[in-house]
């Protein structure tokens, strides 16, 4: 076998010495830079991402031809790619981007082949912790690996649950499990083990769409994902931004879809939901005298949130508990979260960088009215084939059907329809907490230019 090599060595150099002048003539032809296309995810417009032109335009497009024929000939099973990552952004060479980019590449295989974003880890190249947390035995050995088509980057109680049922229902969307969510692990610390748990999320999936790649996708669902935001030592944009930032970089053009709900229906809904697992048992009231709690708890944090903003001048930042706890009083018990709510304040940084076609905003009204409809709106957007009589059936069947749900909420004899969705909340909690997120509310139904966003203003 040694003396095989060997002697085979000649040709193999002759080879890689011709392809090496031909590549060097096509980098003569396209310009200085290389062959690689310059996108600045900065400079995106409701159409999409938008390339930066050269100013002399003829060569550029002379160059670009040429590049486009040299990698249809050199990669023509790579072609989908993420362009180069803006290293102003890059708070340090151990970031968080600077590591991913060892083990996901630029480019991704074809789409008429594999609909996610997907490529083959050779065993050659992979760092040896990586192949044995993907289990890659042999030398030689390539795995297929890809990451989510689709993103659900949902907000808590706001419906993501029910998404993912209507989804699930389809026979090409493949999910992956909503606990713990897998943008968790790149909001850690950057390591190998962060990144190939990332990874290792979806190999179950990847296998599941094999028998049919250009058609099968894998899902992303998580309630909380809409909230992270990247460790300190990944520091990207502002922390607001940060995580959507990172999607893009990663994925080029990811699909999102985002369900909304009435805020105040939240606040109501996740105190009730939450009471037992963050009340004190000593702080534990009967059911009739919880609405008092509630108001006294949602009282306490806005007035807390309006000294801090007071003091910074900041309507954004002090929406996070973490600027505003010193304020509150001792005594409250229960759960509310502002920046669950508020849905300006994250959409906003996820619009600033997801183009706006790839993102699909429901409010959970629209899925309490017509789930049927909502998850044909939703396969539609996903590219997904037409769902068969009996997918449409079992939509049916399925749509008044609640998840994860407080049913005594949802029993009320009165005809009001306030009444009804605020019935275990006091007057003046609602009234409060409507004067708290009109400002925000509308600054939300502008970004979506959608006032069904309002919420009944």
């Amino acid at each position: 076998m040694i003396r095989r090599f060997r002697r085979n060595k000649r040709p193999v150099m002759l080879s890689t010495l011709c392809f090496a002048v031909i590549a060097c003539t096509l980098y003569t032809l396209s310009g200085s830079e290389g062959p690689h296309v310059s996108i600045d995810i900065h400079d995106v417009t409701d159409k999409g991402m938008t390339v930066t032109p050269s100013s002399e335009s003829d060569h550029q497009e002379l160059r670009s031809t040429v590049i486009e024929q040299s990698n249809e000939k050199a990669h023509s099973e790579q072609v989908s790619t993420r362009g180069d990552f803006n290293p102003r952004s890059l708070s340090n060479e151990n970031s968080l981007m600077l590591e991913m980019r060892r083990y996901i590449p630029k480019t991704f295989l074809e789409k008429h082949s594999h609909k996610n974003p997907c490529w083959h880890l050779d065993y050659n190249k992979a760092d040896p912790q990586f192949r044995k947390d993907l289990k890659m035995k042999y030398p030689g050995m390539k795995k297929l690996l890809c990451v989510p088509y689709v993103h659900v980057i949902g907000y808590p109680r706001a419906g993501t649950a029910k998404l993912l049922q209507l989804l699930s229902l389809h026979p090409d969307f493949i999910a992956v499990n909503r606990e713990p969510a897998s943008a968790n692990y790149l909001t850690m610390e950057p390591s190998i083990k962060n990144i190939s748990n990332y990874i290792k999320r979806f190999v179950e999936a990847t296998e599941r769409i094999k028998m049919y790649p250009p058609i099968r996708i894998i899902g992303d669902v998580a309630p909380m994902t809409a909230l992270l935001k990247l460790s300190s030592s990944n520091s990207i944009e502002s922390s607001a931004n940060a995580l959507s930032y990172l999607y893009r970089w990663l994925f080029l053009t990811p699909k999102m879809i985002v369900i909304l709900r009435d805020p105040i229906e939240v606040v109501q809904s996740s105190f009730y939901y939450f009471y037992d697992d963050v009340v004190e048992t000593s702080c534990r009231r009967p059911l009739e005298q919880r609405p008092s709690q509630l108001h006294y708890l949602v009282q306490s944090h806005i007035q807390a949130y309006n000294q801090c903003v007071d003091l910074h001048k900041n309507d954004l930042s002090c929406l996070d508990f973490r600027n505003y706890h010193d304020w509150l009083p001792k005594d409250i018990c229960g759960f509310f979260s502002m920046d669950y709510t508020v849905y300006y304040a994250t959409l906003n940084g996820w619009f600033k960088h997801i183009p706006r076609p790839e993102i699909l905003v429901l409010s959970n009204n629209e899925l309490s009215e017509d789930a049927v409809d909502v998850a044909l709106r939703m396969y539609q957007f996903l590219d997904l084939v037409k769902p068969s009589e009996r997918l449409l059936s079992s939509l049916e069947s399925i749509s008044s059907e609640r998840v994860n749900q407080q049913e005594f909420l949802h029993m009320s004899k009165s005809s009001d329809s306030n009444t009804v969705k605020y019935q275990y909340m006091l007057y003046e909690t609602v009234a409060l907490l409507k004067s708290f997120y009109m400002p925000f509310n509308r600054k939300l139904a502008q970004l979506l230019r959608n006032d069904n966003f309002l919420f009944d203003e």
